[in-house]
């Protein structure tokens, strides 16, 4: 599973709300349940030695099950590069 990360421009400064990165989560998911398809933004965050986003962790974006075969969202994030 590859992640696509969206709002990259080398040249400009880390964004911790318009920087964000989705992923494809090899597993099957359920209503109500396992998302597999992710996207966290606060990517710049962390303890040490000073986080970027003031965050100790990313934030999740959004999660959805967005299918019900497990290695199906693959394919989907690949294409969004």
């Amino acid at each position: 599973m590859y992640p696509s990360k969206y709002s990259f421009d080398p040249g400009s400064a880390p964004d911790c709300q318009n920087d964000f990165l989705i992923l494809g989560l090899n597993r099957t998911g359920t209503t109500g349940g396992q998302a597999n398809l992710v996207a966290f933004n606060n990517l710049y965050s962390g303890t040490s030695p000073t986080p970027l986003c003031g965050m100790a962790n990313p934030t999740v974006l959004f999660a959805y099950n967005i299918s019900t075969v497990a290695g199906r969202i693959s394919h989907l994030t690949g294409a969004l590069t």
